[in-house]
């Protein structure tokens, strides 16, 4: 009883952190959100897509599809809310991943963590597919380890499911197969001896079946696989010595190990630029944990470890731009085995903790809290007070606020065009993030460009949307619009977000 409270006030405040401030933080649609939103919309008008979109596969995109469906009209917030629900998700079968791991405490320790976890955190609320990885590696996770427990035959075909989903969410999925394939064989490795093989010649048979959708997806998309987005990321081309490859990935493995402790993404959308992808204590504890567990149960241990190393391979690929590297959306998958050792450090001090004979369990527990309570109110600070600092003009939506604006003052036989593009800090806001979050539709709407004269500005009556600084480009129109009138459109602090060029 006690467990299932502590877990509700957990998935409570796991919401509530989630939630808070969602459609203000983060503020800007960008390219990604456009791509998944572009995938969804092909799912909700019937054209049922199965295709890779740069690196994402469908997996995602199904899965949220409903909800997409159900806040058609909420822009930007419907994506957000969906990557809220499956990060939700994600908590619920790191809990189940823990608990069959090492027990009930651990798992709560572990979820706990999570919800409040920097690195979770923004994923959560970011509206973009990476958020599923966790998921399903809890998920693929969960069933491997209760096959090792059980050996039974529902394990062994469910983790085979879960592991061949894989090859159709993210190129850094697409080793889970392979995990499965390599521990599959481990544990049945005196069966094989015995000559009873018949359960890895099972998961063999599982994963190939799995597979020829992705293959034939491969065959479809055999650019993108071999030279394109993904391919790109895969074969490298710098050089054609394999020593000089082994060299590379083995230090791009050392750099991403090290980005735990010492250097993080440089990303700002993902993470504070270089900032640790763990907080001090959280690393700390999750030393401790792989030595308590090296201790306690070297079996575990080492399957953990196993899969926790191979799942940061493809974020070390040589091919990977060194700027590139390490990369927190990459290795998303390992979230939920790092907090694993993480909560084990827990467990570790509270039992060093309650050995000593001045302090009884009760005040053990209390500080156990601390830990916690320090670590989560670390990770909410870095969220809400930093992160905001390194987006886009302090987290300015400037393609929802031009949206909104032209959804109240302009009806609708105006068409919409673009006479600039990206004037804010990395190329905000872009065309389609304008597009694609108004709710009143317009006769035409030119976001595939910004204009290069005024003669494409062909339908009126017509707004042309220009940068702030663009105020040169309003008597270039005028050679075409001798009437036209243009208007500076201000924030609430009297900012200039952007000029409009109106042409009757």
């Amino acid at each position: 009883m006690k467990t299932k409270l502590f877990l509700i006030l957990i998935f409570i405040g796991a919401i509530f952190v989630r939630f808070y401030q969602l459609n203000h933080l983060p503020g800007e649609w960008y390219g990604d959100i456009s791509n998944v939103h572009e995938y969804v919309e092909e799912i909700l008008n019937g054209k049922w897509p199965f295709y890779f979109f740069q690196s994402p596969g469908p997996v995602y995109h199904y899965l949220i599809s409903p909800i997409a469906l159900l806040l058609r009209s909420e822009g930007y917030l419907k994506y957000k809310i969906a990557s809220v629900v499956v990060s939700i998700l994600g908590i619920g079968a790191i809990f189940f991943l823990v608990k069959v791991i090492s027990g009930v405490k651990q798992a709560l320790m572990s979820v706990v963590l999570i919800s409040f976890s920097f690195w979770h955190l923004v994923f959560s609320r970011l509206g973009n597919s990476q958020i599923i990885i966790p998921l399903q590696s809890a998920i693929f996770g969960y069933f491997i380890i209760q096959y090792t427990k059980r050996e039974k035959a529902q394990d062994l075909l469910l983790g085979g499911v879960s592991a061949s989903l894989g090859l159709y969410t993210y190129p850094q999925t697409f080793i889970f197969p392979v995990i499965y394939l390599v521990l599959i064989l481990m544990i049945n490795l005196k069966n094989l001896k015995r000559g009873k093989i018949s359960h890895f010649l099972t998961a063999i048979l599982l994963i190939l079946i799995f597979s020829l959708p992705f293959f034939q997806m491969i065959k479809k998309q055999k650019d993108l696989f071999t030279h394109g987005y993904v391919g790109e990321k895969i074969f490298s081309n710098n050089s054609n010595n394999s020593s000089d490859r082994i060299a590379t990935f083995i230090r791009n493995y050392r750099i991403t190990l090290s980005m735990f402790h010492f250097k993080g993404d440089g990303i700002f959308r993902v993470n504070i630029p270089e900032k640790p992808m763990l907080d001090r204590l959280s690393g700390i504890l999750l030393i401790i944990g792989i030595l308590n567990l090296y201790i306690r149960n070297k079996k575990y241990l080492l399957l953990v470890l196993f899969i926790t190393g191979v799942l940061l391979i493809p974020s070390s690929s040589p091919a990977i731009n060194r700027g590139e590297i390490p990369s927190s959306s990459r290795t998303i998958a390992v979230i939920p085995f790092l907090y694993f050792f993480i909560a084990e450090g827990l467990i570790w001090c509270g039992h060093y903790l309650s050995s000593r004979k001045m302090l009884n369990k009760l005040v053990s527990a209390g500080i156990l809290s601390l830990f916690m309570a320090v670590i989560s109110y670390s990770n909410l600070k870095t969220y809400y007070k930093d992160y905001p600092k390194v987006l886009p003009d302090d987290n300015l939506a400037s393609g929802k606020f031009i949206a909104d604006y032209l959804d109240k003052n302009y009806g609708v036989n105006l068409s919409v065009y673009f006479g600039s593009c990206c004037w804010g800090e990395w190329g905000q806001p872009e065309p389609k993030a304008i597009f694609y979050q108004m709710k009143e539709k317009k006769r035409k709407v030119e976001y595939s460009h910004y204009l290069d004269s005024c003669v494409e500005a062909d339908k009126s009556p017509a707004v042309v949307v220009i940068g702030p600084s663009d105020a040169k480009l309003i008597e270039e129109y005028r050679d075409c619009f001798p009437l036209l009138f243009s208007k500076p459109v201000y924030d609430e602090k009297g900012k200039i977000i952007f000029r409009t060029i109106n042409i009757d």
